[in-house]
């Protein structure tokens, strides 16, 4: 078994998508943003803060 992104896997072989996931932005209502539409490498080129409420008690990193 093999866990991977699609585009990494040979012609040859099968798979099964056992999940998708999305990816939200949350921004200011009075940012300019909020109108654009931008790629992966704009975003990444941003400063973020990653939060996660995979914890009951929804703490992490933004806490800090």
């Amino acid at each position: 078994m093999l866990i991977t992104f699609p585009e990494f896997i040979l012609d040859n072989l099968s798979y099964v998508t056992p999940f998708e996931e999305q990816h939200l932005c949350v921004t200011g209502d009075k940012n300019t943003f909020a109108a654009d539409i931008f790629t992966l490498a704009q975003v990444a080129a941003h400063p973020q803060l990653m939060v996660s409420p995979s914890r009951a008690n929804l703490r992490g990193s933004h806490d800090q």
